[in-house]
Formats: C-alpha cells, structure tokens, sequence
C-alpha cells in the first residue's frame, strides 16, 4: 500500500502560501511599493492621483526621510506641493 501523505505535503503548502500572500500585499518591499504608498498619502492629503508627480527620490531634512512632490488640487485647477515622511514605512539602507 503507497502512502499518499508526502503527496499531500506539496499541496498543504502550496494552499498555506495562497492564503498567506495576501496578507502580505500591504507590505512595502521595493521601490516601486514605498511611491506607491507616497502616491496614497498625497491623495489623502488632497491630490488628485492621477496628477502626482514625484521627485526622483525623498531627501534627508531635519532627521526626517521626505519624499516631495507636486499635484493637482482635488476639485480644483490649483497645484500644490507636498511632503511624505517616509521612515513610519521605509528603512533606508546604509552606505557603507
């Protein structure tokens, strides 16, 4: 008699990583993420999305990591500038 336990073991995991993923997809893990995640606050804070413009990268002010940038006012011709501290979600990593 063939066991079929080790053929099941594949699938066990292959369900556990379905179900964990997607609790991961609010996680930040890459550049492209952590604009993202810019982009989401700039809208909370007024902007309408699809106007953002980013600067290429934040900046180190005041022992803070801001990333800056620009938008549209929501319900208005306006533009505006803004700031995201980005260490509550971003780590940057060292120089050395």
């Amino acid at each position: 008699m063939i066991s079929s336990q080790p053929a099941i073991r594949p699938i066990l995991l292959a369900s556990a990583l379905a179900m964990a993923l997607p609790a991961c997809s609010n996680d930040i893990w890459n550049a492209g993420d952590l604009a993202n995640w810019v982009r989401d606050r700039a809208v909370e804070q007024g902007c309408e999305r699809d106007s953002i413009e980013l600067e290429d990268w934040y900046r180190e002010e005041n022992d803070k990591n801001n990333w800056h940038g620009s938008c549209k006012k929501s319900g208005s011709d306006e533009r505006m500038q803004f700031a995201i501290n980005v260490d509550p979600v971003w780590k940057p990593s060292s120089r050395g």
